[in-house]
């Protein structure tokens, strides 16, 4: 009753969990819902949300819908979807979401940029018609001249 609370309301089931007496290096990819509490050097990727707790130390980037982060990233944290940072949250890399919150306390050294619904489907469009072997900033590349174009379009 009066113990601690849950930081995290879990909307999805955790599919992967990187327990605080864990050390992972590579990279971790999921198609679920992943919750880190260890220490990671290398890239997070994951379909549904990341949950990285006090604990935890991403040496890496860190992909999801939704990142709740209370622990330290050292790397650009892209959410398609919400970006929390906690109050203990220590984030030394760019951000690249839709929606961003952030708590008091929180840590945070790089730049930002807010992506709407529509670059997001542009992404995963070009992301889709894409070749495997081709690089991720090329597909950025291709969806910022088709932005450029639009706007020569509407301007002319």
């Amino acid at each position: 009753m009066f113990g601690k609370t849950n930081k995290y309301v879990y909307d999805d089931k955790i599919d992967t969990v990187i327990g605080a007496k864990t050390t992972l290096e590579g990279n971790l990819t999921s198609e679920g819902t992943v919750r880190v509490d260890g220490i990671i050097t290398g890239d997070v990727k994951a379909e549904g949300c990341v949950y990285i707790g006090e604990s935890a130390l991403i040496k890496g980037n860190v992909s999801a819908t939704d990142v709740h982060l209370s622990g330290t990233v050292e790397g650009n944290v892209h959410a398609s979807g919400l970006l929390k940072l906690q109050s203990t949250a220590r984030l030394y890399g760019n951000i690249k979401a839709q929606s961003l919150v952030v708590d008091e306390g929180s840590i945070f050294q790089g730049s930002c940029d807010m992506i709407g619904d529509k670059t997001i489907s542009m992404i995963e469009k070009h992301a889709k018609n894409s070749s495997k072997s081709q690089r991720k900033g090329s597909v950025l590349d291709d969806v910022y001249k088709e932005k450029e174009r639009e706007k020569l379009e509407t301007n002319s």
